[in-house]
């Protein structure tokens, strides 16, 4: 399953982006471990952030989100898509992936 987490920097010890839409980069996950980082295009927006950053993980072909916090229109695009959507406590990559 290829999984997509937004995160603050480019290493597996990041720490997961308080907000979907604002993350600096995203993750990209497959079978537990990072096959590589995309940056956020929604990361400099100063409108339509979450929109912009939702369609770079579906570019990516991923299945899954796992998020600390996500808005509702953003959920909606990505759940239309047919990506889940997972709210997540974890505060590291790291501490997700294990």
């Amino acid at each position: 399953m290829r999984i997509a987490v937004p995160v603050m920097e480019e290493e597996e010890n990041a720490l997961i982006a308080p907000a979907f839409g604002r993350a600096r980069y995203f993750a990209i996950v497959e079978n537990g471990k990072v096959v590589k980082f995309v940056e956020n295009p929604g990361f400099f927006a100063e409108r339509g952030a979450g929109v912009l950053a939702a369609n770079a993980v579906i570019k990516e072909g991923v299945e899954r989100v796992y998020t600390r916090r996500i808005g509702a229109k953003v959920e909606e695009v990505l759940r239309a898509r047919g990506i889940e959507v997972v709210f997540t406590d974890k505060t590291s990559l790291k501490e997700l992936l294990q």
